[in-house]
């Protein structure tokens, strides 16, 4: 039986924040947090402090830059319910300390009971393939478990063999950092070279499940299950841990079976997607069958070694509930099913998600208004004692649809998200993360627009994790939003509420997508409309924020030079950006260039109220922005960030607008490019 040491573990508490905003800080080996559950509230581990939480939908996890556990760890941290400590249980919390701002407890963990059984699934992919992993991302943390989840703990690893391109080599570093769900293994980048073998041969190594005392007969496997299946599968959760409840854990073998072959006992499963027990994935990396053997069709090849072997007698064929794609219809999909193959388009996977989404049982439309949200994103979740508490991420939703129509077909509610992520908003004031995020005001707060195209998805999944890995420790409150027009396409109107889900970091405008055609005149229209609402010197309370900046999809900001640049900057009448022409210095010459300029938020007000800006919307927007300024007398606080703001030399310098990297870099413009990655 397995013995583990009992932690004390230290917790920071802010008292009095809504059940919601639960949040704690334990200053124990790393970071643990408290964030919402659809079953509770878990705690979980975090190595860095600056990383998100992950979370399985049917458990918690354990992120890892590389998947590669700690021998002397547990697979996951136990999970606690978040304490009511307006009445604590004298057994459970015992204060040992109370300040103005906090109160610190000892909190004895209470592990939630094991789950049913646990299962890997690891997505066989290549490394450039950025979309389609996010995609991946979005739809399985977005599935909501029907049932407890206690009942399985399924976590998702993306598998593939080397990244030998210096530019995915960065990109993929970036999505390790942020996610903890990369599986790199070194072997030969094909799928019928040996690289399913080297998946399933490399496992019981990466992931010895001992309890830390060297023994191997005394552990539990770190898996019950693990699956090898496709970036083009797409397998419905709640279904697929139904069908597996009850089924051996031990020389067992599931899948869709061979057609025309025995279903009760078929030769192979196919490569879609298949499941073997943990004793099969060690026998495979201990025996010389597999070994000898792994070049060829892997899906038939698994089948060959078990065959072979004389394994695998327990075999479970999902037949016909996991299947390829076969059109967009209802009549195309099964009630019952398990998992749809080849979606190796959008509009595939778009139909896929329709039709599920809208066909689960009770499953209605959301009211028009759903779409909609005017509500200003408060930074202070409250103040205690003149100190304020902030949550562990931005405490307000901000996206929004500034039209009703994008959404209004698309069922949001049944993929409500099992925990929340990490939003790309930031502000925690002190250097010290693992210790306390009870801190002082921002200095400021900035929204950053970044216009870009709906169909862009790569792209904001890029800048969310360029922007996201910037977040900790800024002393301003940052929130980045991506901007587009309204949806058009059938694809858009179901991907891009998965994003919203998700990341809950776009708004969408009401125009027709354009760049020079009144869309900049609109997102600052809008923006004020949205957020304002009586805020500012008129309506008397602070502006909800002192910055708005318009931002290009191939512009890479440094976070914390911009603050630092704008933090002597007047909060009125204020206009930041990179002068243009080129040869110029002057901030007063003609205007900022549209790479990204920054308004205080009394010229975004005043752009939205005035009639004058809105007859002129249409021409081009960076010259337009400056004539508006400057026939109507205002933005008189004027900052030329050049030489700190640039175009990417591409190949070479063309002008005085480009060169090459520089020390105190605000801004780097035209990344339209993968290899043109950020400055170091």
């Amino acid at each position: 039986m397995r013995t583990r040491t009992r932690r004390r573990l230290q917790v920071v508490f802010a008292p009095h924040l809504p059940e919601s905003s639960c949040e704690f800080v334990i200053r124990k080996e790393g970071v643990f947090g408290i964030e919402p559950h659809s079953h509770g509230f878990i705690v979980t581990h975090n190595t860095h402090s600056s990383s998100p939480i992950q979370h399985s939908n049917y458990g918690v996890h354990h992120p890892k830059n590389i998947i590669s556990l700690h021998h002397n760890s547990p697979p996951h941290p136990p999970s606690f319910a978040c304490p009511d400590l307006s009445h604590p249980p004298p057994r459970l919390l015992r204060p040992l300390r109370r300040s103005a701002a906090v109160v610190v407890v000892v909190v004895d963990p209470v592990p939630s009971p094991d789950p049913e059984f646990r299962l890997l699934i690891g997505i066989l992919t290549l490394p450039n393939r950025y979309a389609r992993r996010h995609l991946l991302r979005h739809v399985y943390s977005l599935q909501q478990p029907t049932s407890p989840s206690s009942v399985a703990r399924v976590d998702v690893r993306f598998v593939f063999c080397n990244v030998t391109d210096e530019v995915d080599a960065t990109l993929v570093a970036l999505e390790a950092a942020r996610y903890g769900d990369v599986v790199v293994l070194g072997c030969d980048e094909s799928m019928n070279t040996g690289k399913t073998y080297t998946f399933f041969a490399s496992l019981p190594d990466m992931l010895d499940g001992d309890g830390g005392d060297g023994s191997t007969t005394s552990r539990r496997a770190p898996y019950d299950y693990v699956m090898k299946t496709d970036d083009d599968t797409y397998f419905r959760l709640d279904r697929l841990v139904t069908s597996l409840r009850g089924q051996p854990t031990e020389d067992f073998y599931y899948g869709a079976g061979l057609p025309f072959a025995d279903p009760k006992f078929p030769p192979f499963m196919l490569g879609m997607g298949y499941i073997l027990s943990w004793d099969l994935v060690e026998w495979i990396a201990t025996s010389d069958i597999p070994r000898k053997n792994a070049v060829g069709p892997e899906d038939m090849l698994t089948g060959k070694w078990l065959n072979t072997g004389n394994k695998a007698r327990n075999r479970y064929n999902t037949v016909p509930y996991m299947y390829d794609y076969k059109g967009p219809t209802s009549g195309d999909f099964l009630v019952d099913t398990i998992a749809v193959h080849q979606l190796k388009e959008n509009s595939r996977w778009a139909h896929t998600l329709k039709h599920f989404n809208l066909h689960r049982s009770g499953a209605t439309l959301p009211p028009l208004d759903s779409t909609r949200s005017k509500v200003a994103p408060k930074v202070s979740a409250m103040v205690v004692h003149k100190t304020q508490v902030l949550p562990l991420s931005s405490d307000v939703p901000v996206s929004a649809a500034v039209t009703k129509k994008p959404l209004s077909e698309f069922q949001l509610q049944s993929f409500i998200a099992s925990c929340n992520p990490i939003a790309a908003s930031s502000y925690v004031g002190s250097s010290d993360a693992l210790t306390t995020r009870v801190t002082r005001e921002p200095d400021f707060r900035l929204l950053i627009g970044v216009l870009t195209r709906a169909d862009l998805y790569e792209r904001r999944h890029l800048l969310r994790l360029v922007y996201a890995l910037q977040m900790a420790n800024l002393t301003a409150h940052v929130d980045v939003r991506y901007v587009f027009c309204r949806l058009y396409k059938d694809d858009q109107r179901i991907l891009v509420p998965l994003e919203i889900m998700q990341h809950d970091d776009i708004i969408i405008l009401d125009c027709e997508e354009n760049l020079n055609d009144g869309k900049t005149y609109t997102y600052f229209s809008s923006i004020a409309k949205l957020y304002g609402g009586g805020s500012g010197a008129e309506g008397g309370r602070r502006p909800p924020y002192d910055y708005v900046m318009k931002a290009d999809d191939d512009l890479f900001v440094r976070l914390l030079t911009l603050i630092e640049s704008l933090r002597p900057m007047p909060r009125d009448d204020m206009y930041y950006g990179a002068v243009i022409p080129c040869d110029s210095m002057d901030p007063f010459r003609d205007y900022m260039s549209g790479m990204g300029y920054i308004l205080s938020w009394d010229l975004v007000e005043w752009i939205g109220s005035s009639e004058a800006v809105r007859n002129k919307s249409a021409g081009v927007e960076d010259m337009l922005t400056g004539e508006w300024l400057r026939t109507a007398g205002k933005g008189k606080n004027r900052f030329n960030a050049k030489p700190a703001m640039y175009d990417f030399p591409i190949p070479v310098p063309i002008d005085a607008c480009s060169h090459g990297f520089v020390p105190d870099t605000v801004a780097v413009h035209r990344l339209k490019d993968n290899p043109n990655g950020p400055p170091p």
